[in-house]
């Protein structure tokens, strides 16, 4: 018995040396994983008889730690050739140069708070209130000056045009990442990134004027009395020569603009554009994924497409109404590319930034995000002295330590919400006869192609919705989130579709606009979304899709839908026809 116990074990100890021999590669990491339990530990022993770790020290072993998680950021060890919205090459990298990573070590410096004191506050105005000529010349003055700048100056005009056009293009790898791009827009990189970009731009102004508390006014296109193209831009070197003749003052903005006018009038346009803002900054967008943007995220596993509120709208839509409607990408304000060629570009940008405090105050929100890859997100620019600073998110977040602050504007859009165009419980009556077996919110691999205006059932989960709690002292909010997922447009094109709940008919709603309550968006891009691969000049790789969020809590309130099982949703294209969306579902977003 003893000799069969003896062979048994000699056996299974051969099958073990075999089976680590054959392992010899993996073996610092001490496991055997595809072995069964009751074996793991004999194979570990044979493991570590054979083949023996180098001796350690007698010093305790200290625990390393997980790898540091890498931060999103441009390479700009090297600037490439880039596409247009269109996918024409466009070069943004004139001017800009190229750095080894030692360079790039021993040349930037990491950024710095400026030391002020309250008497030196760069005042940023309402640009229709402005009247001051001594002003606006030394402004016009100093663009003159950059736009006479050699490319090789970083104070250039071009070169700073430049800047967006390589940040918003993908002239940039991401850092770490040879096979992907870095791009700014539709995501929460968005607010940060161009504050970034007009606190460098002012100062260098400033320098250039000999003015210390140069500051640049805002395009304040959210009250009436801003909405035209400001007269301060409309001549001088703040002029442009790309922009659409037939918008020019006294006409009324177009904050929802698409590609062509449908212009509503002036005082019913007014009323659209207040009304929009409503549901931008506030019905639709109560958490901060809403209002800014997905969360972007280092690599691959980090990378998502999807726009917030005031992105879409008004930003999207004045780019383009600003640019000549008749150019291929809407030239120069309507194309990411371009825009910033138009010295009206740092004004409007100046006011969405201006609406991140205001949508930050509403909200009582300090922190949007805490995640340590949101706050150590890094671009690069340069300063007044011709220094380049890498500055980060964390950096962006409080404008009160940037030295500068805006002359509070009037919010009339405050109290513009809208009214339901058909009183709710007469509308769920209606609704209640539609066919339900022909609507289905879950496409499946019957995709839905945006020829046609459409309507589906979308199924609710009531029980998640809850009031808001009080958790460690911090209100946590619930919002209801309509997502319409896996949006594509086949081939290149600005895309816009609006997006009504608990509509009557689908008549109604082709007719409609954000003047109804049953208005809950509208999905808007400058152009299409294709992801070009950086090792592969000029070929498409693979095709981007987006995903819209609607916050529609207050919403479903006013249409008094909050405790029905489902919402009909009506889907109305308004332009291009090459789309298509993989389906619609709800979720729920806490914070």
């Amino acid at each position: 018995m003893e000799k069969w116990w003896v062979l048994a074990v000699a056996v299974v100890s051969v099958i073990l040396l075999l089976f680590v021999t054959t392992n010899f590669d993996n073996r610092s990491s001490r496991s055997i994983s595809s072995l069964p339990d009751f074996l793991d530990k004999q194979a570990q022993y044979v493991l570590d008889f054979v083949f023996p770790l180098p001796p350690t020290s007698s010093t305790p072993q200290v625990q390393v730690d997980p790898p540091h998680p890498i931060f999103i950021g441009p390479n700009v060890t090297q600037c490439f050739a880039s596409f247009s919205d269109d996918y024409q090459p466009v070069n943004c990298c004139s001017g800009i140069p190229s750095y080894t990573e030692e360079e790039l070590l021993a040349t930037a410096k990491d950024f710095e708070f400026p030391v002020f004191n309250e008497s030196q506050i760069r005042v940023r105005r309402p640009v229709h209130k402005i009247t001051d000529t001594v002003f606006m010349e030394k402004y016009r003055k100093a663009t003159e000056i950059m736009k006479n700048l050699p490319i090789t100056n970083p104070h250039c005009f071009a070169r700073q045009a430049n800047i967006h056009c390589s940040y918003c293009t993908g002239a940039f790898k991401e850092e770490n990442y040879d096979d992907m791009l870095l791009r700014i827009h539709r995501s929460r990189l968005f607010f940060p990134f161009h504050r970034a970009y007009l606190y460098f731009y002012e100062r260098i102004v400033g320098k250039i004027m000999g003015d210390d508390s140069f500051a640049i006014p805002y395009w304040n296109w959210d009250v009436p009395e801003g909405m035209y193209m400001p007269d301060m831009f409309m001549n001088g070197s703040l002029f442009h020569h790309k922009r659409e003749t037939t918008h020019f003052p006294p006409r009324v903005t177009q904050n929802d603009f698409y590609k062509s006018d449908e212009f509503l009038g002036p005082e019913k346009q007014v009323e659209a554009n207040l009304a929009l803002m409503y549901v931008q900054m506030v019905s639709g967008a109560k958490t901060p994924e809403l209002f800014m943007g997905c969360p972007l995220k280092a690599g691959h596993d980090g990378w998502c497409m999807g726009l917030g509120t005031i992105e879409m709208s008004p930003h999207n839509s004045l780019h383009s109404w600003t640019g000549i409607t008749s150019l291929p990408e809407l030239e120069d304000m309507g194309a990411f590319y371009s825009a910033a060629r138009d010295p009206l570009f740092y004004a409007h940008h100046s006011n969405i930034d201006r609406l991140w405090h205001v949508w930050r105050e509403l909200n009582d929100v300090k922190e949007e995000w805490s995640d340590p890859e949101w706050f150590n997100s890094f671009f690069y620019f340069y300063d007044e002295n011709q220094q380049l600073i890498r500055v980060r998110v964390s950096d962006m977040l409080d404008e009160t330590k940037l030295g500068y602050r805006y002359v509070p504007s009037e919010t009339p859009w405050l109290d513009y919400k809208p009214t339901p165009l058909v009183e709710p419980n007469l509308a769920k009556k209606e609704l209640s006869k539609l066919n339900n077996g022909l609507n289905t919110p879950l496409f499946g691999s019957n995709i839905r192609r945006l020829d046609t205006t459409f309507t589906v059932k979308v199924p609710r989960s009531i029980k998640p919705v809850a009031e808001d709690e009080i958790k460690d002292g911090k209100k946590i909010h619930t919002e209801e989130i309509l997502v319409v997922d896996g949006i594509l447009a086949e081939e290149n094109v600005a895309v816009k579709f609006d997006v009504f709940i608990n509509m009557v008919n689908e008549s109604m709603a082709i007719k409609s606009d954000v003047r109804v309550r049953e208005y809950a968006g509208a999905f808007q891009t400058m152009g299409g979304g294709k992801k070009i691969n950086a090792k592969k000049v000029a070929k498409i790789d693979e095709k981007m899709k987006t995903t819209y969020k609607i916050g529609i809590s207050d919403l479903l309130q006013d249409l008094d839908a909050v405790n029905d099982d489902s919402i009909w949703v009506t889907v109305v294209p308004r332009g291009q026809f090459d789309v298509t969306i993989d389906g619609m579902r709800i979720e729920y977003q806490r914070w």
